[in-house]
């Protein structure tokens, strides 16, 4: 599947997307639209993140990054919680290119994931959205953040 440009080429990919009952099928069609750098796609992508298979959030979640739109933040917070360790270090690279405060809450939990790749990139992401090191831990971070995101910590603590 070429990834082209205009409004035949994503109408096609989105069909594709949503439609295909071939998975690897469907992570092409979100590997396209990624390609192609919309933010009209997003929704279709967001969509995407919740499909059964992994391939296919994967291909959601990277697409997403490329196109950088804040708008994917939050659905891409939640695949940090998602079976798939590859998803989740994808949902991670991908707030760190769009690079929106909401996400280092949820960045910061990834310091504790399972996966030390999970972790190592979630680290990253922190680093490049916050332009701050505060080392590995997660104790360190979470200091960090309450001291400069006060009421926001306090929605993550209660």
């Amino acid at each position: 599947m070429g990834f082209q440009k205009g409004k035949k080429a994503r109408t096609k990919l989105i069909e594709y997307l949503r439609d295909d009952s071939n998975p690897s099928i469907r992570a092409a069609a979100a590997e396209g639209l990624g390609a192609q750098k919309e933010k009209r796609s997003v929704p279709e992508l967001v969509d995407a993140l919740w499909d059964l298979n992994s391939e296919v959030r994967l291909a959601a979640s990277k697409a997403l990054g490329n196109i950088g739109d804040p708008a994917a933040t939050l659905p891409l917070t939640e695949r940090l919680q998602d079976v798939s360790a590859a998803v989740r270090r994808s949902a991670a690279a991908s707030m760190a290119r769009i690079s929106d405060h909401r996400a280092i809450a949820p960045l910061i939990h990834c310091l504790r994931d399972e996966d030390e790749q999970v972790r190592s990139v979630a680290l990253e992401a922190l680093r490049a959205i916050t332009d701050v090191d505060k080392g590995s831990r997660f104790e360190d971070w979470w200091e960090w953040f309450r001291a400069e995101y006060k009421y926001e910590a306090l929605r993550y603590e209660e």
